[in-house]
């Protein structure tokens, strides 16, 4: 999942400064920040039921973390930079920075990482409260591999009225 202005298609979510202002997590966020020179709260997290994520990067058709090589399978950089065209927002405005949710990775000793299966229940959730207008786009990892559980599912997303 990654966030733009709706506005101003210059302020993008950033991983760095998410991670960076919710001590330092790689996992666990209360607040997603845009980038420099923005520096301010895009989305508030008012209810998460597993409190596991990915704050980093996803795949792409480039790297694919899965196989480490340029793949053919779908991915999550090209259905989210498909979802944000319809927007009007061009690739290279799309931030490769992402919040992935209910994504479980390990660290080793040497800080290289590796997907694990998802540890959420049919029916978890994670509620944002928007903090400025803004575009989210978001993709559920299209590979059959454990990030899902080897079985790639749906998301159900609800967008409320403030």
């Amino acid at each position: 999942m990654t966030a733009i202005n709706r506005h101003d298609f210059r302020e993008t979510f950033s991983s760095h400064l998410t991670a960076g202002l919710n001590g330092a997590s790689l996992r666990y966020a209360t607040q997603l920040y845009s980038r420099p020179p923005f520096f301010r709260p895009m989305l508030t997290i008012v209810d998460d039921k597993s409190k596991v994520h990915w704050i980093h990067g996803r795949c792409t058709r480039k790297w694919d973390g899965h196989k480490r090589h340029e793949g053919i399978e779908a991915n999550c950089h090209d259905n989210i930079v498909g979802a944000l065209k319809a927007f009007g927002v061009d690739e290279h405005q799309v931030p490769l920075d992402t919040f992935n949710a209910f994504m479980v990775v390990d660290l080793d000793s040497d800080s290289h990482y590796t997907f694990r299966p998802p540890i959420i229940e049919k029916g978890d959730y994670i509620e944002f409260r928007a903090e400025i207008d803004q575009l989210v786009a978001i993709s559920a990892c299209p590979a059959s591999t454990e990030i899902n559980d080897y079985a790639p599912k749906a998301l159900k997303v609800e967008i409320r009225p403030a």
